[in-house]
Parts: C-alpha cells; sequence; structure tokens
C-alpha cells in the first residue's frame, strides 16, 4: 500500500510513514466555481455557484439533481425537505427534491450570515446584532433579539435553548421558546463555535482558551491554555473532547475534567474542527487532503490522496462533511474551483489500534494549566 511521510510542526513524532486510508468514491466537476459553503440533507448536498446557480447533487453517486438560479449570496441551510437560500433582505425555502419555491420572507434589515437550521427551526442573523427566529416550515417569523453585537460563528441550538457566540467575546444563553436571554458569559476574546451537551459546553477563543462551561449560568467548569485560536468546532466520545487550534495541534483532553489525554502537531494548515468516525479522528488541510488519527492515543492512521492540480487553486471553501450514508460514513470536500469529492474509508477503521490504551491523564488542575 502506498505510503507517505507526514510533515508536522517540527515534533519527530510527525515524521512517520502513513498510509493513503481514503478512497474517492466520486468526484464532480461542477457547472461554475462554489461562492459559499455547502448545504446537506440525509441524500444531497447544496452547493450554492458563482452567477447565482444552486446545484443540488446526489451523494449516493455524486449525480445532478437540479440546478436553479437561486441568487444565494451566503450559504444556504437544508432541512425538513427544504432548502433554505439567503440574499439581501429575504430568505426564500425551496422544495429539496425539486428546486421549486416555497414559500419567502422579507426581513426588516440585511441578513448578514447564513442562516442556521435545527429540528423546524430557522435561525437568520440580521445587521446590527439582530437575530430572528423563523418556523421553517412556512418562514413565519417567531421571534427577534437585538444581541447588541454580530455573531462570530453560527448559533448553536441546544434541548430548550440556542448558544450565540458573539464577536464582542460574550456567549449568550438564549430561551428557545421566546428569544429571552437566560444568562451571558464574556470571555476576554470572540468565541468560536459551540458545542452545548447535556450538561455543558465546550467553546474555544481567541484568547487561547478551550472552554468548558456550566449550562446554568456560563461559569467556567474548566479551561485549557492552547498556542493559538481554537479552530471550528470541537467533539466529543464518551470520554474525551477533541479540537483543533492554530498552533497547529489537535488536542484530546479529559472530557471530564479537561487533563490532556494527548495532543499532536498536524502536517498542514488546516480548515475546520475535527470529524469522528469510528475510532477515527479526522482534520482537513486547506488543500484538499484529509489525515486520521487513533482517538485514544492521537498516532497518524492515514490520509487521503490530495486533489491533483494547482494548490492555489484547489484549496476548499469551507471544512468538509461528515456523511452516513448505506452504514457507512463518508467524507464531502468542496473546493473553490468547483471540484465536489465524497471520500470514503478504504476499509472501516483500517489502521487503528483496536487496543491503543490512553496514555494517561494529567493529574494537574486544568484550569490555567499549559500544554
Amino acid at each position: 500500500m502506498l505510503q507517505i511521510l507526514a510533515a508536522g510542526a517540527g515534533d519527530a513524532r510527525a515524521q512517520e510513514p502513513v498510509t493513503v486510508l481514503f478512497d474517492v468514491r466520486w468526484s464532480v466537476m461542477l457547472d461554475a466555481p462554489a461562492s459559499a459553503a455547502p448545504a446537506f440533507d440525509a441524500g444531497r448536498v447544496y452547493v450554492p455557484l458563482q452567477g447565482g446557480q444552486l446545484a443540488a447533487v446526489a451523494l449516493e453517486r455524486g449525480e445532478l439533481v437540479w440546478s436553479v438560479h437561486a441568487g444565494a449570496t451566503l450559504a444556504p441551510a437544508a432541512g425538513q425537505a427544504l432548502v433554505f437560500v439567503a440574499a439581501a433582505n429575504a430568505i426564500r425555502a425551496l422544495e429539496a427534491a425539486s428546486g421549486r419555491e416555497m414559500w419567502a420572507t422579507t426581513l426588516d434589515d440585511p441578513i448578514t450570515a447564513a442562516p442556521t437550521f435545527d429540528a423546524g427551526w430557522l435561525f437568520v442573523p440580521l445587521e446590527n446584532g439582530r437575530l430572528q427566529a423563523l418556523r421553517a416550515v412556512d418562514g413565519k417569523i417567531l421571534w427577534s433579539l437585538d444581541a447588541g453585537a454580530a455573531l462570530h460563528a453560527p448559533p448553536a441550538p441546544a434541548a430548550d435553548r440556542v448558544y450565540l457566540p458573539l464577536a464582542d467575546g460574550r456567549v449568550v444563553a438564549v430561551d428557545l421558546q421566546t428569544g429571552e436571554i437566560v444568562w451571558t458569559r464574556r470571555l476576554d476574546a470572540p468565541p468560536s463555535e459551540i458545542l452545548p451537551l447535556d450538561d455543558r459546553l465546550f467553546v474555544g477563543s481567541e484568547d487561547n482558551y478551550f472552554y468548558c462551561l456550566s449550562l446554568d449560568d456560563g461559569r467556567n467548569r474548566w479551561r485549557w491554555r492552547t498556542g493559538g485560536d481554537v479552530v471550528g468546532a470541537p467533539i466529543v466520545d464518551t470520554s474525551r473532547v477533541y479540537f483543533m487550534s492554530r498552533d497547529n495541534l489537535l488536542r484530546g483532553l479529559d472530557r471530564g475534567g479537561g487533563s490532556m489525554r494527548w495532543q499532536r502537531p498536524v502536517p498542514s494548515r488546516t480548515i475546520g474542527g475535527p470529524l469522528r468516525s469510528g475510532s477515527s479522528i479526522v482534520i482537513a488541510s486547506l488543500r484538499p487532503q484529509l489525515h486520521a488519527y487513533q482517538d485514544v492515543t492521537g498516532n497518524p492512521l492515514g490520509v487521503s490522496p490530495p486533489l491533483e492540480g494547482d494548490a492555489t487553486v484547489n484549496t476548499l471553501i469551507a471544512p468538509p462533511r461528515l456523511v452516513s450514508f448505506e452504514g457507512e460514513d463518508g467524507f464531502v470536500l468542496l473546493a473553490r474551483h468547483g471540484v465536489l469529492q465524497l471520500l470514503t474509508f478504504k476499509s472501516e477503521d483500517e489502521g487503528a489500534d483496536p487496543d491503543g490504551s490512553d496514555p494517561g491523564e494529567d493529574e494537574a488542575d486544568a484550569l490555567d494549566s499549559a500544554p
């Protein structure tokens, strides 16, 4: 099997031969370069293209299902058999199966960031720090909140709340039904994407800390100092939380107390947070290539073949997306020049060490600790 060397951050452990672990299941060239991040549902990916087209591509075989002129200026959202397209101060819902318009709603202010869909709700960020919640099925406005600052990352709905990472450094918990603020926690710099769980939430910040906050009031449960801003959203399993930061390190921490289980230098500039498939933690470099690591130890497992062509053109326009179909996981990559790919593992968890042991917990208090 083909082997390559993974270089990374001056750490000799990263100079290990790793295998090409992924296959390209399909690859298509769209009719125009991508203009924004795609949206997904269970069977399709919806790609906004330069010139205003929106293309729907079937995940199973990479076939074009439909293409319509939608005039999208931002990334769309998808859910409830609809695709939501925002432009200027209006949002439209298209039928996911055909691209036919189902409803349109005009808002009071310009839309400033991509809409977010979750469980029948549609959250739309507006100018001047306003956020509006719409009923996804018909576009009815349910509430409007003046948050006082723009969103720095997408809102994170969970249970009966939605959590907002704001550009002025605040994390704000909002009641989902009423739009009223439940609590506010101010960090020293803008927060990145939020991962809310049943009893806590995880969030990184540009103050070079990774935080575990209480859902009750937003207070610190613990925090971990990084050497750079946290990138994208963290992910968790039953015992660990994983995140990427701009010091080019992928970390796995104990999700309960925050002690470090492992950290791993990555070979090149990355885009987005980690993804988890089986016992593999997967990240993507900006030039489209996936890198997989073992979840217990952080040991490198393998990579995907890089996208051929000019590296200045073949950069991802958005982080890859983990999708599941036909009993297996896949990773969808969209390059700026319009190549859309689905990658899958050569075989489930190939290269992973099933007997990998945890390198042990750091007994020191994680609060204010540095790696």
